[in-house]
């Protein structure tokens, strides 16, 4: 048995505690208590709202960014011009940019392991740095997900040659 108020060992026929003289009632020691706690009528495991805290946490926050990338994508759109491209993007934060295909410094296609099992593909067009978020240079557009992404990619770098001939002529 365990005093109360202190937390010293005693004897179980003990009626006052040896360390601080406290009265005895026969309660065990705060580490040894039950390990129910009622709730609402209901007896909850201790833990059990560090479990539920962490599986809503564990599934709130991928739905939460699955939704915001859903609705990005949604409200993402390129218009393709002879000269130029207009790109709008965002749900939170919007952006939108006009990129002249003559400033356009390379061209890529990039397609991850995912990308190529769903046939998709991301193209990146690079520019100079015009600015900075974070601290970091932005700079090009990357067109992401797109379906059919090597034929984007050749009319795009097909575009891209044409202003680059205009300029040049």
């Amino acid at each position: 048995m365990y005093c109360r108020k202190c937390g010293h060992e005693m004897q179980n026929d003990s009626n006052f505690c040896p360390g601080c003289g406290t009265a005895i009632t026969e309660t065990p020691h705060p580490a040894v208590q039950e390990s129910n706690i009622p709730a609402l009528g209901i007896d909850v495991p201790r833990g059990a709202t560090f479990v539920f805290f962490g599986a809503l946490f564990f599934f709130a926050i991928p739905i939460i960014a699955c939704t915001s990338r859903k609705k990005t994508y949604v409200k993402t759109e390129y218009r393709f011009y002879n000269t130029r491209l207009d790109y709008y993007e965002g749900f939170f934060t919007t952006e939108e940019k006009t990129i002249d295909y003559r400033n356009i410094t390379e061209v890529n296609l990039v397609r991850g392991v995912i990308q190529k099992k769903y046939g998709l593909g991301t193209i990146v067009l690079s520019t100079p740095a015009t600015g900075f978020v974070s601290g970091r240079a932005r700079s090009g557009i990357r067109i992401q997900d797109i379906p059919h992404a090597e034929q984007v990619y050749q009319q795009v770098k097909g575009l891209i040659q044409r202003a680059t001939i205009a300029r040049v002529a």
